[in-house]
């Protein structure tokens, strides 16, 4: 298979690992209720890639199930879950994408990949939701925004797997937030700030406040009040705050004359499965604000200001075809 039949069922398997991960996470927590499991065998039989993805986490579970099984305490399954973490990185493991299609490897790959992709965190949202986490041990709280994962992992520090957050809504001065991630530490000592992280990927935006920049391949940056900050392959990009560093803590995202791309991107992570332009509409440019709370209706919207059509192969694949 190849050209865009092999394009449309390597999108399709990404987007079911992605459900496969969210529902894992979704099955693992207390408040896991009967209609959750009947819509998660609905899922399951709803398409063999699913099927698929959910065996490959569980495959990559299973060293974890092992140590509950065995009566490790929660404390002790995250500790060796992190020194796993370090082992895997030493030993070069780190080069595995989540989930990959390597078989068999098990033991603390398996941890890594599961780890990795931000599946053992202690805070995670889902398809469509924000959420605020209180600190347990100290004042302050987090927005984090859908698809956002982390650790806490001390008082006001936290490990930023994926995703975005606002750290800072409450501004206690002189209890900073520590936010660790694979490239970079944020710390925000009574500041407000949006920080995203997407793969390897850094964008901090300082809304109230200076924020301090810990690079791990270069010197230390100050991010400065109505600054934000691009790291990327090591170089740092500075730029205005944009008005979507705050916008997105309302559900909603603005557009001003750039391309269709930009939006589905920014739906993706409200919407399960692959929303995805072909490539004549996604260079088509439009302008307005647009809700991620209710991607049906910004659908609707862009259907009636662009020349595009919106095919709905099934619920979890949509696309946007120039007309």
């Amino acid at each position: 298979m190849s050209g865009p039949a092999s394009a449309l069922d390597t999108a399709m398997r990404a987007a079911a690992m992605r459900q496969a991960v969210d529902w894992a996470v979704r099955l693992r927590g207390e408040d896991a209720s009967a209609a959750d499991r009947a819509a998660f065998e609905a899922w399951r039989a709803a398409d063999a890639r699913h099927e698929a993805a959910y065996q490959e986490v569980l495959r990559s579970l299973k060293p974890l199930a092992t140590l509950r099984a065995g009566g490790c305490s929660p404390a002790m399954v995250q500790a060796v879950t992190r020194r796993a973490r370090v082992s895997a990185t030493r030993r070069g493991a780190l080069a595995l994408g989540i989930f990959g299609a390597t078989a068999g490897l098990g033991g603390v790959l398996g941890w890594r990949r599961a780890d990795d992709a931000g599946l053992f965190a202690d805070a995670r949202t889902g398809t469509g939701e924000r959420r605020t986490l209180a600190s347990a041990t100290s004042p302050g709280s987090l927005l984090l925004d859908a698809h956002t994962a982390l650790d806490p992992i001390g008082p006001r520090v936290a490990r930023l797997f994926d995703g975005r957050l606002m750290v800072g809504i409450d501004r206690v001065e002189g209890l900073p937030w520590r936010l660790l991630t694979p490239v970079a530490e944020v710390v925000a000592n009574g500041a407000r700030a949006s920080i995203e992280l997407r793969g390897r990927v850094l964008r901090v935006a300082a809304l109230e406040g200076a924020v301090a920049l810990g690079r791990r391949d270069g010197p230390a940056a100050e991010v400065s009040a109505g600054r934000a900050v691009v790291l990327a392959d090591g170089e740092l990009q500075s730029m205005p705050v944009s008005v979507n560093d705050t916008l997105w803590t309302r559900g909603l995202v603005q557009l001003d004359n750039e391309p269709l791309a930009r939006l589905v991107a920014a739906l993706q992570p409200y919407r399960a499965g692959v929303l995805r332009a072909d490539e004549r509409a996604g260079a088509l440019r439009l302008s307005g604000v647009f809700s991620l709370d209710d991607t049906e209706a910004t659908l609707r919207a862009v259907a009636r200001t662009l020349p595009v059509e919106v095919t709905r192969r099934t619920d979890y694949w949509v696309t946007i075809s120039a007309a």
